[in-house]
């Protein structure tokens, strides 16, 4: 009986842009299990009170994008699009606003949420939080739904107010928000009590992220060239 190679029944092409693309992946992944295997060990010194503080971070997050409203259209969508739902925004906001009280409620509310979501939610390990990530695409997600309807604030409000293609992700040791996919900012980190171990982790955290730095340079290297020899954009075979 013949046997089939791993990925097919023939040998695999040579890609550079996908192989280029595996080491920034798995650079990358080297980082976040460095991250993970770090600050699960860190919350363990107390994991009630750094729950508490993601939670609290994320929901703060989502409750400032009520109170500053009038968020952008996404940068996908074409120009006159993006200038239509603007306009749809900035006139709605003024007919719909939210009450303060409402906003704070929501707030307190989401944080309870996310709690529960981290300590009760479903994980691979009980022992440690779990991971949990909060989306608003062109639609708010369940968690931001239940959180509002709780606090008395409408779908159309919710949906009007919190930015479009923005994803809040509850990790061990931080809190993260990407918006339209790249523009990542960190909204918390967690510290360990230890300052010899706080440090000794900063100096492996600092290499690994040089080194997916690296891998992220390379690639783009490897597209640029491949564009210019095809005359067209890199394609994964």
């Amino acid at each position: 009986m013949k046997k089939l190679e791993r990925f097919g029944d023939g040998p695999r092409k040579p890609d550079p842009v996908r192989d280029a693309m595996y080491e920034w992946n798995l650079a990358g992944q080297r980082k976040r299990f460095h991250e993970d295997k770090f600050y699960r060990g860190v919350e363990g010194e107390d994991q009630e009170k750094f729950n508490q503080e993601k939670a609290s971070a994320a929901a703060k997050f989502w409750a400032d994008c009520l109170y500053k409203g009038g968020h952008p259209a996404p940068s996908d969508l074409p120009a006159d699009v993006r200038a239509g739902i603007d306009r749809h925004t900035d006139i709605a906001a003024t007919e719909m606003p939210i009450d303060v009280n409402k906003i704070r409620a929501f707030e307190s509310a989401l944080a309870e949420i996310i709690l529960d979501q981290m300590v009760n939610g479903e994980s691979d390990d009980p022992s440690f939080a779990n991971i949990v990530k909060i989306i608003m695409d062109y639609e708010p997600d369940d968690l931001l739904i239940q959180a509002a309807d709780q606090s008395g604030i409408s779908f159309p409000q919710l949906r009007l107010y919190l930015p479009f293609k923005t994803i809040v992700e509850i990790r061990p040791g931080m809190v993260a928000v990407t918006r339209e996919g790249t523009n990542r900012t960190e909204l918390y980190r967690a510290t360990a009590s230890n300052p010899d171990l706080q440090a000794e982790f900063e100096r492996e955290d600092t290499r690994l992220r040089e080194e997916a730095s690296k891998s992220e340079a390379h690639f783009n290297e490897v597209c640029a060239e491949q564009e210019g020899q095809e005359g067209g954009g890199p394609r994964l075979s």
